[in-house]
């Protein structure tokens, strides 16, 4: 049986980057210099290579079938990301009727709705550069860790570690090549094969990370605390580090020692409390942003900046009431509905 500090650790690691990411995002990195804080979404595939191989690696080369994983990852995924896509589309609409009429501002909007609600990218109507999911443009990274996570189920005893390394070196390989390594990849339609590089290195990474460690080949752990001061080391960086070693070096070294960190008493309660709430910040910051700039509009208040620090703060509490109260009964009845039909159609077959 896996050890429980493993997934602990890893958690509040997830929870600060689903913070830092906000940060980043918003004004407040004009008041911290996160100047790699993008990087957070990468700590996130790393983590969910590693969480991902842990929990169904085994699974998948037994009795999961692919259609099995996916409907359990869509289902992870898709009720958050589906409140936050609500939350976005009520603002356009409400925009909408203020205004009298469609704006371009939100054309893109109404177009991506139908895409959006089968969690599919929007066509790019203003070309190349236009993002993925224009009501949500975060949820290019979720996307993207879908790809990953059914190219990985869809052949588990393919990936040995030499392919796993072999695919890793690839992927950096691109990515150092590219002139504008990193920047925007994923978002934009125009960014899409440096998005593909960015979760296909760190997601294997993480998997590569999971074998290590079931092989017993473990880094010493550090404090969970420290953990967390490293990590925000890496995001505060000097730009002559260079972006390179701190996301293809940086970030799996410090999963490879969080999952050996030990987190006891109040922290261990701070830092499964952050992992829950980690998600729901992430999948609904950008929409409850849009719609704080909305009524702040509305109201003719100019106080962005305030607004921004506050939603910031109340964002863990937030996304830690979301997690319990909406998500979680959510994913139950879903999984239930999933069940359901799955044993209906076995049924089915076996008559």
């Amino acid at each position: 049986m896996r050890s429980k500090p493993v997934f602990e650790s890893l958690n509040g690691l997830r929870g600060v980057a689903a913070m830092m990411v906000v940060a980043f995002h918003w004004s407040l990195a004009n008041a911290l210099p996160l100047h790699y804080g993008f990087l957070a979404v990468d700590l996130f595939f790393v983590i969910s290579g590693f969480v991902i191989a842990a929990a169904y690696e085994a699974r998948l080369r037994s009795d999961l079938s692919l259609a099995q994983f996916f409907a359990i990852r869509f289902i992870r995924l898709y009720p958050l990301y589906i409140m936050g896509t609500g939350i976005a589309f009520a603002v356009a609409m409400v925009s909408f009727v203020l205004r009298g009429g469609v704006s371009e501002a939100n054309v893109p909007a109404f177009a991506a709705a139908p895409y959006a609600t089968l969690m599919a990218p929007a066509p790019p109507l203003h070309g190349a550069d236009a993002t993925l999911y224009p009501l949500n443009p975060a949820a290019w990274s979720l996307f993207f860790e879908l790809i990953a996570n059914l190219v990985y189920a869809a052949s588990p005893r393919f990936w040995t570690m030499k392919k796993l390394v072999a695919v890793m070196a690839g992927c950096a390989l691109f990515l150092l090549a590219s002139p504008n390594f990193y920047g925007g990849g994923g978002v934009f339609w125009s960014s899409i094969a440096l998005g593909l590089a960015r979760v296909f290195y760190s997601f294997f990474a993480g998997v590569a990370i999971f074998r290590l460690y079931e092989a017993g080949v473990r880094l010493q752990g550090l404090p969970a605390s420290l953990v967390i001061v490293a990590f925000f080391g890496l995001l505060v960086a000097p730009y002559a580090i260079g972006v390179a070693p701190v996301g293809l070096i940086g970030l799996p070294l410090l999963v490879a020692f969080a999952v050996n960190a030990n987190p006891s008493g109040a922290l261990r309660n701070v830092f499964a409390d952050l992992g829950l709430a980690s998600y729901a910040v992430y999948a609904l910051h950008a929409p409850l942003h849009g719609l704080m700039i909305a009524v702040l509009a509305r109201l003719h208040v100019d106080a962005l900046i305030s607004a921004d620090i506050a939603l910031w703060l109340t964002l863990a509490p937030l996304g830690l009431l979301a997690a319990r109260r909406y998500d979680a009964p959510v994913r139950a009845r879903l999984t239930g509905a999933f069940n359901a039909l799955h044993r209906a159609a076995f049924a089915r077959q076996r008559a």
